[in-house]
This record gives structure tokens, C-alpha cells and sequence, in this order.
């Protein structure tokens, strides 16, 4: 297999891991997918969606697993990225819960 497909299915998995409530396995898998992306956007004039949704679900289970200092601080770097299926909205909405 190559480094995209290897992004693409840990991303597909990792999302079954956290409708099944495995969230230390989801987080390991949104975090090779989102180490690859970071490769591969190199290259792109914008962040990839992979990218943008793997940054979400990792902020999101660090916050359900109280690592709030994690889950700002991806929060905040996802304001600096494109907006990409609501990022934006998501990332102040769980700000605000959050502090």
C-alpha cells in the first residue's frame, strides 16, 4: 500500500473506532492520518479535508477524556486552517464549553 491509501483507511477506521467508543485506538488512527496529511497538504494550496477532520475527532477525544490543554490547543490551530465542513463553527463552539 502507499502513504495516501494508509491516511485514507486509518481515517475510515479511526471513525468506526469512535462510533464503537474506542477512543484510544480512533486517536491513534486520526493521528497517523492527520501525520500524513500534514506530508502530503505540503504540496497543496490548502489543508486536506483528512487533515481538518482528523484535527476535529483528535480535539474532540482529548476533551472527552480530559486533556483540555490538548484539545485547545488543536482547537486553535484549527482556526488557523481553512474552514472546511463547519471546522470553524465546531472549534469556537467547544472553546467556549470548554473554558
Amino acid at each position: 500500500y502507499n502513504s495516501k491509501l494508509l491516511r485514507e483507511a486509518s481515517y475510515y477506521v479511526a471513525v468506526d473506532q469512535m462510533k464503537k467508543n474506542e477512543l484510544e485506538a480512533a486517536k491513534n488512527n486520526f493521528k497517523i492520518c492527520e501525520e500524513n496529511s500534514r506530508i502530503f497538504d505540503k504540496d497543496e494550496e490548502e489543508e486536506s479535508g483528512f487533515l481538518i477532520n482528523s484535527l476535529v475527532y483528535l480535539a474532540r477525544i482529548n476533551d472527552q477524556q480530559g486533556n483540555f490543554g490538548e484539545a485547545i490547543k488543536i482547537y486553535k490551530e484549527l482556526l488557523t486552517l481553512r474552514d472546511y465542513g463547519g471546522s470553524h463553527e465546531k472549534a469556537k463552539k467547544a472553546l467556549k464549553n470548554i473554558k
